[in-house]
């Protein structure tokens, strides 16, 4: 189960990476992620924000189904990433439980918070820049990361 999951994992990130770089116009998906840019192009200092978002959202939703609430902790996840190749036994690339609901992956620029309701029944993900400032969120009913107002 692990091993599928790094599979697709990894195979989300090329396809995010060849979308990311192609000149696709027909695509909403490129046009949504364009619209994102455009918007608010000093807020976004680089593409891994939103491929960690896009990501994790991913795990955020199986736990969801499995456990009929929001994760309350990065640990609760089984979600693996790093900023730039790595190994899956590199150290930091899974959330420990003494992260809690704020989580910097190995080489990241971007710490990543956890924001769920004390019901459980609602969450967000939120990229936070090193001067403390959230840049980007998305929610489980969410494709693609919005900025933060």
């Amino acid at each position: 189960m692990a091993f599928m999951r790094f599979v697709q994992v990894i195979f989300f990130l090329m396809v995010s990476a060849y979308q990311t770089t192609a000149n696709a116009t027909n695509s909403t998906g490129a046009e949504t992620m364009k619209k994102i840019h455009d918007s608010s192009p000093k807020d976004i200092g680089s593409p891994e924000a939103e491929v960690f978002l896009r990501s994790a959202v991913i795990s955020v939703r199986d736990f969801i189904r499995e456990h009929h609430r929001c994760p309350r902790q990065w640990a609760d996840l089984d979600f693996a990433y790093a900023h730039g190749s790595y190994h899956v036994t590199d150290p930091d690339i899974r959330p420990r439980p003494q992260d809690g609901t704020s989580w910097r992956p190995r080489k990241s620029n971007y710490i990543y918070l956890m924001e769920t309701d004390d019901d459980g029944k609602s969450c967000r993900l939120v990229a936070v820049n090193n001067e403390g400032r959230g840049e980007l969120y998305i929610q489980p009913d969410m494709d693609y990361p919005a900025p933060v107002k």
